[in-house]
């Protein structure tokens, strides 16, 4: 027992690798290119080689029916790493290591020239057999430290940090039967399930199935070498590597409680969803879930074990949505999640997760992997059909909007925490624009009495001028005509070029105000109205005295205004509406639950 449990903190797994084994173990971090379905080429490099598990890898009586087959984890080379994942062994091409442009190490930068990719050799007439990452073999100062201690959580978090080096094992994520989506980062699902973990023994059905594959290296196999598909339970939360584990769950264990626990706060019958608050140190298992799913998702995020100082509000589908997957009428699918950290009221949102398949208007289907062939998992369809797409999407938004309302319940406001990954931010950049929109309208509507300059706000606040923008038909620099404002996003473009087109006339100021009485009134940080209006290209700074001011497009203002009014009563787009939530948003006044593991640490 001693020596297995020292092989799973990152010992010497096979009791050191041999000469063969040497030389395989240079191909991790080669460059190398992935033929993909739709006949494009991407470029990356080799992370890892394992198996993969298909249920059908056992016959009916137990015994094996085929071989595995083996597949590369590929770190491709782009702005994000959400693409990278498992790739079957046959579409990798190496290139081969020799001269100048040899192979890259792992985590060296990439070939700068197109030569270095001329030389190119398919990886399977070179990797007949997994090739596990090394990094599993380390033992980090704080793994050392923390067992030495006896500090259970937080060895468990230094070992975390050592593994997100390495891939995950999770292959796709099967949902509702329906939708199969690969997870974008690695996460610790071993630590909950044995067939996840590659640190795992192998079991009597893997050794079964290793034996039928060719090479003799794989009797020297004794963790686990294989990735899986994953059963994602949409009530549990729990992964399972059979459908009819996750089925059994299901009828069995969970009839009558197909729903989050906690209370539900938020319902919309009209268009099917409702939004659960759940408290985390009440419900522990079903929250550490939760952190689960979102690592998988959020690149920067430790899976927190420590899950006591935080409230869940869980987004789910209602039943009426996916009828075929239970004759519950009770039961909702979830969507996504975003927590609150108690007692904190800097920030309104901790984290946000959505599955990708319930982004924006549906799924992108370049970011989803083809499932259409026999290697599929049993059970699963792909959602690039017709009319598999979700009926109902932009949960984002949805989320975004509930966190800043249960903030203003508990007499707050609030930013997300920072920093926001790309797509966090590009969704909160749309969510303070629509609500900078709105103000614009209602200044425009003759309103503008009620943007005035507190008292409080003293004679530092920055004062603004606001003015309305007429768009020039003929789009003419003409004498008075606004300079080009700051580049904006995509997101800001219509408004920076409604502003271009503009002229200002003499007597069209509204009012003179401040930042921070802008911010008050559109409930909203300073720093957020700062950066949204500067993307949109509407604050300009005058380099003489020092003055801003906020040029409002009139005709921008008034068409995204009417879309917003068409979004509000879209049934396909999920819209917040604050007279539906009962919550309060967990009292910012409300005692924490002690947590173990920071009990622990005090009790050392």
């Amino acid at each position: 027992m001693a020596s297995l449990a020292a092989k799973k903190d990152g010992g010497d797994i096979n009791g050191g690798p041999s000469e063969e084994e040497d030389q395989l173990q240079q191909l991790l971090g080669t460059s190398c290119c992935v033929n993909l379905s739709d006949s494009t080429v991407k470029r990356g490099f080799l992370l890892e080689v394992r198996y993969l598990w298909l249920p059908r890898l056992l016959s009916g009586n137990g015994t094996t029916g085929v071989a595995p087959q083996l597949y590369g984890f590929v770190r491709i080379k782009d702005a994000d790493h959400r693409i990278s994942g498992w790739f079957p062994i046959d579409c990798i091409d190496l290139k081969e290591t020799g001269g100048a442009n040899g192979a890259t190490s792992c985590g060296s930068s990439y070939p700068t020239n197109s030569a270095a990719y001329n030389s190119m050799v398919v990886a399977k007439s070179k990797i007949t057999h997994p090739i596990i990452s090394p990094v599993y073999r380390e033992v980090t100062p704080g793994m050392v430290r923390t067992r030495r201690e006896g500090k259970q959580l937080d060895f468990f978090e230094e070992r975390l940090l050592r593994d997100c080096r390495t891939p995950t094992t999770v292959r796709y994520f099967i949902y509702l039967c329906k939708f199969a989506f690969p997870p974008w980062y690695y996460a610790p699902y071993g630590m909950l399930n044995r067939e996840y973990d590659p640190l795992a023994p192998l079991s009597d059905a893997e050794r079964e199935a290793l034996r039928f594959t060719e090479g003799s290296t794989n009797e020297s196999i004794d963790t686990n070498p294989f990735i899986r598909d994953a059963y994602l339970c949409p009530f549990s939360l729990r992964i399972y590597s059979t459908f009819e584990q996750m089925q059994h769950e299901t009828l069995r264990y969970r009839a009558g409680h197909l729903h989050p626990p906690g209370l539900e706060i938020y319902r919309d019958d009209t268009r099917g969803f409702s939004m659960f608050e759940v408290n985390g140190s009440r419900h522990v298992t079903y929250c550490r879930h939760l952190f689960l799913l979102g690592k998988s998702f959020l690149e920067n995020k430790l899976a927190g074990h420590d899950v006591h100082n935080y409230y869940f509000y869980v987004v789910c589908l209602h039943h009426r949505h996916y009828p075929h997957y239970t004759d519950d009428t009770s039961a909702m699918y979830f969507v996504g999640y975003f927590t609150w950290e108690k007692q904190v009221t800097d920030n309104n949102l901790a984290c946000i997760v959505t599955l990708p398949y319930f982004m924006g208007g549906g799924a992108s289907s370049g970011q989803q992997k083809d499932l259409s062939d026999d290697r599929g998992p049993v059970g699963a369809d792909t959602a690039s059909r017709e009319g598999d797409t979700p009926k109902l999407g932009h949960f984002g938004q949805f989320m975004i909007a509930a966190s800043y309302e249960l903030a203003y319940r508990r007499k707050n406001v609030g930013s997300p925490e920072k920093p926001l990954t790309d797509l966090g931010a590009a969704a909160y950049d749309r969510y303070w624009k629509r609500v900078l929109i709105k103000w614009m309208h209602t200044l425009l509507e003759g309103n503008a009495a009620a943007i005035t300059v507190d008292d409080d706000a003293g004679d530092d606040g920055q004062s603004v001028t606001i003015v309305v923008a007429h768009e020039n038909e003929a789009k003419m620099a003409a004498p008075g005509a606004l300079k080009r404002p700051r580049p904006g996003t995509t997101d800001g473009s219509g408004c920076a070029e409604a502003v271009r087109g503009a002229r200002v006339a003499e007597g069209d100021t509204l009012v003179d105000t401040t930042v921070r009485s802008i911010a008050k009134q559109v409930r909203l940080e300073e720093a957020d109205v700062l950066r949204t209006l500067l993307q949109m290209g509407v604050l300009h700074l005058n380099a003489e005295d020092r003055s801003m001011r906020v040029v409002i497009p009139v005709s921008f203002v008034n068409r995204e205004y009417g879309k917003m009014k068409k979004w509000a009563h879209d049934m396909t787009r999920a819209e917040f509406d604050p007279k539906l939530l009962t919550g309060r948003g967990g009292p910012a006044w409300l005692v924490n639950t002690p947590s173990p593991r920071r009990h622990n640490q005090h009790q050392s």
